[in-house]
């Protein structure tokens, strides 16, 4: 979920890309409501249409055009993110799903649109030339109900600027997603033996994966255990 001057900067960074590309995509109130507030859900889906349009105009795009906000555009590409499943470990009713958040947009996967608004122009701030795409690993409670997966909006994370010598590591967990197909858990309300289960479930992931890689633990976040 993002914050209300984040989804303005969104609203202003898809309008800006289609008024370049003279684009009309003829949504619903509704439809472009939902591309302004949830752009990592639908507006992949028109990239490829938009890295067309991009490599046959690649001459308009060789040289900055004082018409084209860029910076608004790339707060879009910064923030156009999708997860990455890594791993998926079992626990006796629930399954614990690492993921990683990554850049949807990249030099490599869409490199007529990097030019013509990364490359020319230059960073305008957003960290879009750093190498590392990522942006932390993070675990998804993923629950059982009449035999069926079903998403929570639970996930958890580790501390990634914790000590790493101390004898235990503290797992952190908070509300992300809406929908209504996602379930709701307040996982302060859980028993000590689900949490020490998840706790236990969760750990053997540092095995694989540093705890300095994880997505650090939001403001809003809480201690699962210990």
């Amino acid at each position: 979920m993002h914050n209300r001057k984040e989804v303005q900067m969104f609203k202003k960074g898809i309008s800006e890309l289609f008024k370049v590309f003279d684009i009309d995509l003829r949504l619903t109130k509704n439809r472009m409501n939902y591309v302004f507030y949830e752009p990592s859900v639908i507006l992949p889906s028109y990239i490829e249409v938009l890295e067309a349009k991009a490599s046959e105009q690649v001459g308009r795009f060789s040289q900055l055009d004082k018409n084209i906000d860029y910076n608004t555009i790339q707060f879009l590409f910064a923030e156009l993110r999708y997860d990455n499943l890594m791993s998926v470990r079992m626990g006796l009713d629930f399954d614990l799903e690492l993921r990683e958040q990554v850049r949807f947009i990249t030099e490599d996967r869409y490199p007529s649109l990097w030019l013509a608004f990364v490359k020319i122009p230059g960073d305008k701030g957003h960290g879009l030339n750093n190498e590392n795409h990522g942006f932390g690993y993070h675990i998804h409670y993923i629950e059982f109900q009449s035999k069926k997966r079903k998403r929570t909006d639970v996930v958890f994370t580790f501390d990634p600027s914790e000590n790493q010598s101390q004898k235990m590591d503290t797992l952190y967990w908070f509300n992300h997603g809406t929908g209504k197909h996602i379930i709701h858990h307040n996982p302060n309300a859980f028993g000590i033996r689900r949490k020490k289960s998840i706790y236990d479930c969760a750990t053997p992931f540092l095995g694989t994966i540093s705890k300095t890689y994880f997505q650090n633990p939001p403001n809003r976040s809480a201690i699962l255990y210990p």
